[in-house]
C-alpha cells in the first residue's frame, strides 16, 4: 500500500480484531446463547457495547479516505461504469456467492424459490448486509464527487443529518444512506492528512489520544444507558413505527450512537497518525497482512463462529466464561487462514481479493 496510506494499514487490522472480538461476545446479549450455555454473562455483553460503537463506521471511514486519496488528491480518473463494474465485482458477487453459502450452511435453507430469499440475497444475508450497502455507498461518493469534488462542510452536515434520522429500509440503500456520514468524515480526514502529517509535532500528542480515548469511554458508558432505557420505550410504540413519538426516540438513540461512532473513528485515526507520524512506528509486514486480508476475514469469520457455536456441539466442551476467547481465536485463526487459501485461485481473488 502507498506510503500515503500508511494510516490505514495500520487502522485497517485493528478495526478487523475488535470486529471478531466483537462477534465472539455476541452470543452474551446480541445473539441468541450458544449451545450448552443457560444465561448471558453480563460484564460480556457490556464488554461487547463498549467495543462495537465505532468498527463498522470506521470501516466506512476508510472506504471514503482512500476513494478522496484516489480520486481527489491523486486525480485518478474516474469512469461510472468502469466504477460501477469494478464495484458490482468487488461487493455485490461475494454477496451473493457467499450469501447462498450461508443461506446453506448457516440457516439450513433448502429451496430457493421464495421472494424473501431473492430479497435476502439483495440486500445481503446476516453479516453480508455490508457489500450491498458498502456498494451503494460508492454509488452516492460517486454522486457526490460530481457534484463537489472537494470537501464540502454543507455535504457533511447534511449526511449527518440522514446519519440520525429514521429512514425506511430499501436493498441496502438506506443503510448507505444512514452511513453516508462516516464515508464523508473519510473525506475530511482524508484532505487534512497532509497537513496533520507535515505538523504533527503541532497537533499530535499523547495527551490528545488520552483525552479522545477518556471522551469515547465516558460517553458509551453514558450512551449504553440511554440507548437501553429509550430502546424500553421504543417497544412501546413499536406498533406503530411511523408515530411521531417511535420516530423521536428513534432520533435519539441515533443521535447517541453517532456521537459514539464519531469519538471512537477520530480515536482511531488520531492513535494511527501519532505513532506513525509523531513516533516514527515502522508498520511490521505481518500486520501489513492483515490488513490486506481483512475483507476475507470478514466475509468468514461470522461462518466459523456460528457454526462454532450453534452447530457443531463443541461450545458444550468449553466453560462459557472462557468460551468468547475461544471463539475468538477459532475465528480469527481459521478466517485469516481460509483468506489465504481462498486467494492463491483466480476465482479466490476474483471475489475478495
Amino acid at each position: 500500500m502507498q506510503k500515503s496510506l500508511s494510516e490505514i494499514s495500520l487502522i485497517r487490522p485493528i478495526v478487523i480484531i475488535f470486529l471478531v472480538l466483537y462477534h465472539s461476545f455476541a452470543p452474551n446479549g446480541i445473539w441468541s446463547l450458544p449451545v450448552g450455555q443457560e444465561r448471558i454473562i453480563v460484564p460480556y455483553y457490556y464488554f461487547s457495547q463498549l467495543i462495537c460503537g465505532f468498527l463498522i463506521e470506521t470501516f466506512i471511514m476508510i472506504g471514503g479516505y482512500v476513494f478522496y486519496n484516489q480520486y481527489v488528491i491523486n486525480s485518478r480518473k474516474l469512469l461510472f461504469f468502469v466504477f460501477f463494474k469494478k464495484k458490482f465485482i468487488r461487493l455485490i458477487m461475494p454477496s451473493l456467492i457467499f450469501g447462498v453459502l450461508y443461506l446453506l450452511i448457516i440457516k439450513k435453507v433448502d429451496h430457493f424459490f421464495d421472494v424473501s430469499i431473492f430479497v435476502s440475497l439483495l440486500t445481503g444475508v446476516g453479516h453480508l448486509w455490508f457489500l450491498p450497502m458498502m456498494f451503494w455507498l460508492y454509488m452516492l461518493l460517486y454522486c457526490i464527487y460530481r457534484v463537489s469534488k472537494r470537501f464540502n462542510f454543507y455535504i457533511l452536515l447534511l449526511a449527518s443529518f440522514l446519519s440520525v434520522i429514521p429512514i425506511p429500509s430499501f436493498l441496502g440503500i438506506s443503510s448507505a444512506i444512514h452511513y453516508l456520514f462516516y464515508a464523508y468524515i473519510g473525506f475530511y480526514l482524508s484532505s487534512v492528512s497532509e497537513i496533520v502529517k507535515q505538523k504533527h509535532k503541532k497537533y499530535l500528542h499523547w495527551r490528545g489520544v488520552f483525552i479522545l480515548l477518556f471522551a469515547y469511554f465516558i460517553f458509551m458508558f453514558k450512551s449504553i444507558s440511554v440507548i437501553e432505557e429509550t430502546g424500553k420505550y421504543l417497544a412501546m410504540f413499536s406498533a406503530s413505527k411511523y408515530s411521531i413519538n417511535y420516530m423521536l426516540l428513534l432520533f435519539k438513540i441515533n443521535l447517541f450512537r453517532m456521537i459514539g461512532a464519531v469519538l471512537g473513528v477520530f480515536l482511531l485515526y488520531y492513535i494511527a497518525m501519532f505513532l506513525l507520524y509523531n513516533k516514527n512506528m515502522v508498520i511490521k509486514q505481518f500486520w501489513l497482512e492483515i490488513s490486506t486480508l481483512c475483507y476475507g476475514i470478514y466475509i468468514y469469520h461470522q461462518f466459523i463462529l456460528k457454526l462454532f457455536y450453534y452447530n457443531s456441539g463443541l461450545s458444550i466442551l468449553v466453560k462459557p466464561f472462557i468460551l468468547p476467547f475461544v471463539g475468538f481465536v477459532i475465528a480469527f485463526v481459521l478466517s485469516f487462514l481460509l483468506t489465504k487459501v481462498t486467494l492463491k485461485n483466480k476465482i479466490g481473488k476474483l471475489l475478495i481479493g
